[in-house]
């Protein structure tokens, strides 16, 4: 099993809903813990490419990789979405597999935008 982290805020305007389409009952996929309990250290990580990648790969569906390739495509002028969709499945693929410590440590390594 593979652990995707999301931090949620507290903005008013913003509601996370969770579908649990687990067949078999057996552990529920949905775990929600306190972000200030510092006993969790290990699951209040940062978020990183790692978890959205997990979500776009295993969560939401070929669909919405699709769509957003569609934007980028339109937005950054190239009208080639299957190009800028097969490049999301490769990066989404490649770091649903690393673990979470390689995940963190390739974040730390990514260039910092100016505020």
């Amino acid at each position: 099993m593979k652990t995707c982290r999301l931090q949620v805020g507290s903005g008013n305007d913003i509601q996370l809903i969770v579908s649990d389409i687990n067949l078999f009952r057996e552990k529920s996929p949905v775990q929600i813990i306190n972000g200030w309990d510092e006993e969790n250290e290990d699951n209040n990580m940062p978020s990183t490419l790692k978890d959205i990648s997990l979500v776009m790969w295993g969560m939401v569906g070929c669909g919405v990789t699709w769509q957003l390739a569609g934007e980028l495509s339109k937005r950054l002028n190239l009208e080639n979405p299957r190009l800028v969709s097969d490049t999301l499945f490769d990066i989404f693929r490649e770091y649903v597999e690393l673990s979470d410590d390689e995940a963190f440590a390739r974040r730390e390594a990514a260039p910092k935008f100016p505020g």
